[in-house]
């Protein structure tokens, strides 16, 4: 890596120190930074030929739907304007947007023939800018961040400097951007690939060359000639904390006698016990029905509906709160392990876009889920779709989490190449 033979201290803490002939300046002084706003609702329009409405959630790409406005303003942006969030998730900044944005980001003008505008927007990247938007935020809630404009400071070379800075950082980081891009795309057919393995084995058995039948229910399709559909509440015990004895949030303890479980504490098919509340011995033994078990199967029935879970090597006391049901197999009719596969195919799924079909209302009633139907084969084979199952969709969840990992670090690497370069550390040959 080659570094700049002459540095000096940057008197910032955060920055160190920065090649001699650098200087650090105030980027208020150097740039323009102009508020959004916010169109009011009766200008809100489906029509696409109108002004696209960009929004924090748009920046951050937490956001698939587009918004447009019909609106007369000469507030707009165009795709190489860089926006930077000021209100709910200070720091995030982007480009490659067309239309007006809200006021929650400022959109960034410079002032000076002295500045680039490509090395500005690889300054945004660097830690100390970032650290500084965050220390000066303030908020509960949402966060806002319009005082620390006044100390966002920009490392500046020479003109020349910075264009070749920027030229080098283009080429490198639309190189990485092409290998995440590629390995994001993988991780989304890899999750496709899973969901394909898991309604086979659920719908054929493990015989790809099973005869098939029409199920004569719309969300399952067709199944294989041998398999039989059951309906949940003919094989299975479905229980849930009912009415009366709901519990408010006063009643979740820190500690106490016995675990909560709650929608919240669901994550990767199983229950995260160190996220849970508590409550009292009285609010525990009140229903032994709902007393957590190994081998329970956790549902969500309230908020993000449909949320699995699979109790496994517990050895605690733990109740459930209103909204979660606990499924329970009667006469051994099935194993738990397999309902849980049944839980996770895209046969659950349908159902439960099928109930939602037409309703704003997340919620999902215990007579309506004791309606779901599912292929039942007998126990053995149950067994062998099991162990098929846990086999392969460990490999695969092994083969995303890795490719996940490489994502982590080429973005990683990615933010510490940009910081080197805008800070003096690495020095780039023009």
């Amino acid at each position: 890596m080659n570094t700049y033979s002459e540095m000096k201290d940057s008197k910032i803490e955060w920055i160190g120190q920065i090649p001699k002939h650098w200087e650090i300046k105030r980027m208020k002084y150097w740039v323009n930074f102009i508020k959004g706003i916010e169109p009011g609702s009766k200008n809100y329009t489906f029509d696409e030929s109108k002004l696209r409405f960009i929004r924090v959630k748009d920046i951050n790409k937490k956001n698939n739907k587009k918004t447009y406005v019909d609106i007369d303003t000469t507030l707009k942006v165009n795709f190489y304007d860089i926006l930077l969030c000021f209100d709910g998730s200070p720091g995030s900044f982007s480009k490659g947007f067309e239309g007006i944005y809200s006021s929650g980001l400022k959109k960034i003008e410079l002032n000076s023939k002295k500045l680039d505008y490509q090395y500005v927007f690889y300054s945004l990247y660097c830690n100390f800018i970032q650290e500084i938007i965050k220390f000066y935020s303030r908020g509960t809630t949402i966060q806002h961040a319009s005082s620390s404009i006044n100390y966002l400071n920009l490392i500046l070379p020479n003109k020349q400097e910075q264009d070749s800075i920027a030229y080098f950082l283009d080429k490198k980081t639309s190189k990485l951007d092409i290998v995440i891009k590629n390995k994001k795309k993988q991780v989304k057919l890899l999750k496709e690939y899973e969901k394909i393995v898991i309604n086979q084995a659920v719908t054929k058995g493990l015989n790809p060359n099973a005869e098939m039948k029409d199920s004569g229910i719309e969300w399952i399709g067709q199944i294989s000639k041998d398999l039989i559909l059951k309906r949940i509440k003919n094989v299975s015990f479905v229980k849930a904390r009912i009415g009366w004895q709901g519990l408010s949030s006063d009643e979740y303890k820190d500690e106490g006698y016995s675990l909560l479980v709650t929608g919240t504490d669901f994550y990767n098919n199983s229950i995260k016990w160190e996220t849970c509340h508590y409550v009292d011995e009285e609010r525990y033994t009140q229903d032994t029905y709902i007393q957590v078990q190994n081998n329970d199967v956790l549902i969500t029935k309230d908020g993000s509906i449909g949320k699995i879970a699979l109790v496994e090597n517990f050895d605690k006391k733990a109740t459930l709160n209103s909204g979660v049901f606990v499924v329970r197999p009667q006469r051994n009719l099935f194993l738990p392990k397999y309902l849980f596969w049944i839980l996770k195919s895209v046969l659950f799924t349908n159902f439960i876009e099928f109930i939602k079909t037409g309703s704003t209302i997340s919620h999902l009633y215990q007579k309506t889920f004791e309606t779901f139907s599912f292929p039942l084969p007998n126990l053995e084979k149950q067994k062998k779709i099991i162990f098929y199952l846990d086999n392969t969709i460990n490999l695969i969840n092994k083969i995303i989490n890795k490719t996940k990992e490489e994502i982590i670090k080429l973005e990683e690497y990615k933010k510490i190449l940009i910081n080197d370069c805008v800070t003096g550390k690495m020095k780039v040959i023009a």
